[in-house]
Formats: structure tokens, C-alpha cells, sequence
């Protein structure tokens, strides 16, 4: 069964890189604002990415929080019928050689936890076994990522897409250091290995912290037509490939970042800062 409904039978928009608070802590009724925020900005059929990272089960715990909406749980995936809505589970995996994103995990399916110290090319290899999409985000030059797949380019045979464009990346993977050039760093990344690695997809996404800013960059995808777990890791895989991308769209969100950013990185905010301590501890920014 095809998984994707290709281009001239309608794309849908989707914002696959979202964290939705600063903190782990979620609120009663979150799920539906998210839901609501991305049924207008996204429309129906569009799919929201919500990442987790090490032992934070934020996309667990956000469905958690339903309140109006009955959704229909598909181990990596959720679906809202009433919005049309697909919230997708993926994971950012923090290591010493820098960090990346692997979409359409199964909430069973943890790359790393807290206390691990792990590397890329073991990141790579786990997601790689659950048949995950490693998408490299954040991607400017302070990513350490960067600098490892700049090394071993023929690493890239094993990513499916680049982010190019994340709105909350407003001052680099490195807020204490800013970096007004993050953006297109990345795109340049990926301007630069396109032709050798003609796989590679590109993404625009929103990044962000808060329930306003779901929604605020997107990419245009095919239409999802799949009902399972597997179907949607097939379906991503294949959505993201260069000839099935569609219209993108990046919208900045300045302050949001910036309130993130100072709660996340500077001492007279660390108190809001929970979690913070064990990204920092192998090099890891919760971006």
C-alpha cells in the first residue's frame, strides 16, 4: 500500500520539529491548544513533529493532556479526526560529536538516556535499526554535527533530510555566543552536499518552545495515507525525498526564543531552568 499521496493530488503542511514548553511540564488541556494552533496554521492533514529528548517523554505527555479531543494512538504517531491532525513522536539525541533529530520512533524506542555518553555514529546506527529518520537540525556552526558529517560526508547516506531553516534558532546552538548567521549556515550545509548526496530532503521548521509558535514555519509534504506505526516510518522517509517537497515557509519567532533562551542559558533565570543541568553535561542545547 503507498503511504504517501504525491504531488497534484494534494500536500499538507508540516512543522516537524517542535519541543512545545521550555520545561517538561505540561498543563492540563495543552494537547488541544496544540491542536487548535495547528489546525489553523497548518490545516487538516498536517502534521506537527513533537520531540522528545533523553528520559523527557514530552510527546507522551502531552497526548497526556487531552482534554476536548479524542485521538487515535498509533505507537509513533497520534491522530485528532475531528482537527485532522497527525502529531509524530521523534527524538533529539545530544552527543559529543553533536547533536540531531530522528523522527517516527516508537514511544518504546529510545535512542539515549541522561546518563548515556554516546556518540553520532552509535545514534546513527540505533536509528538506523528502528528504521527511524535522522534529520540533522540546528545545524550552524556551533553544532558539532557539523563538523562530523564535513568529515565523513559518506555519514549523510544514512540522514534522510536537513533542517535549512528553524525559527527558533535565532542566535545559533550557542546562545551565550551568539550566531545571527545560524540559518543560513545550515541551508549552506546543505547547498553543499546536495548534488553528491541528491537523497537528501530539506525541511523548514518552527523549533519552538511554546504553543504559539507550532505552525510558524512548515514545509510542504504528501498527504499521509497509511494507518500504522510502519506506515508512518515508511511514509517519512519517503515524504522527505527532494522531489516530493513542496512550498516551505520560515517565520522567526524572536521573543519566544529569546524568553527560551534566557531561562535555558543565564544564571538569573536558572531557577525556571529544570533539565537543563543534564543537557549541558555532554554538550547537549535543547534547541
Amino acid at each position: 500500500m503507498a503511504v504517501v499521496e504525491h504531488a497534484g493530488k494534494g500536500y499538507v503542511r508540516a512543522d516537524l520539529h517542535n519541543w512545545v514548553r521550555t520545561t517538561n511540564n505540561f498543563k492540563p488541556g495543552d494537547f488541544d491548544k496544540v491542536i487548535d494552533v495547528a489546525h489553523k496554521r497548518l490545516d487538516p492533514g498536517g502534521i506537527i513533529g513533537i520531540v522528545d529528548a533523553f528520559d523527557e517523554v514530552r510527546y507522551g505527555k502531552l497526548y497526556g493532556t487531552a482534554r476536548e479531543y479524542k485521538f487515535e494512538n498509533n505507537g509513533n504517531f497520534v491522530y485528532v479526526p475531528e482537527r485532522g491532525i497527525y502529531l509524530i513522536r521523534g527524538e533529539r539525541v545530544y552527543t559529543a560529536d553533536g547533536n540531531a533529530l530522528v523522527l517516527g520512533l516508537n514511544e518504546n524506542e529510545r535512542l539515549m538516556n541522561q546518563n548515556e555518553k554516546t556518540t553520532l555514529e552509535y545514534a546513527l546506527r540505533k536509528a538506523e535499526e528502528f528504521n527511524g529518520s535522522v534529520v540533522l537540525c540546528n545545524l550552524d556552526s556551533q553544532n558539532k554535527a557539523r563538523k562530523y558529517f564535513g568529515n565523513h560526508p559518506e555519514k549523510l547516506k544514512q540522514v534522510v533530510a536537513i533542517e535549512i531553516y528553524n525559527g527558533s534558532n535565532v542566535l545559533g546552538s550557542k546562545p551565550t555566543k551568539p550566531n545571527l548567521s545560524a540559518n543560513q549556515e545550515a541551508d549552506m550545509f546543505y547547498k553543499r552536499f546536495r548534488t553528491a548526496y541528491s537523497h537528501l530532503g530539506h525541511i523548514k521548521t518552527s523549533g519552538g518552545h511554546s504553543i504559539g509558535e507550532i505552525g510558524r514555519c512548515w514545509t510542504e509534504i504528501p498527504r499521509f495515507k497509511g494507518e500504522t506505526s510502519g506506515d508512518m516510518k515508511l511514509y517519512i522517509k519517503e515524504a522527505l525525498k527532494p522531489e516530493n517537497i513542496g512550498k516551505m515557509y520560515g517565520a522567526t519567532s524572536w521573543i519566544p526564543s529569546l524568553v527560551h533562551d534566557a531561562i535555558l542559558y543565564f544564571p538569573f533565570f536558572g531557577w525556571m531552568a529544570r533539565g537543563a543541568g543534564r543537557r549541558k553535561k555532554i554538550g547537549g542545547i535543547a534547541q
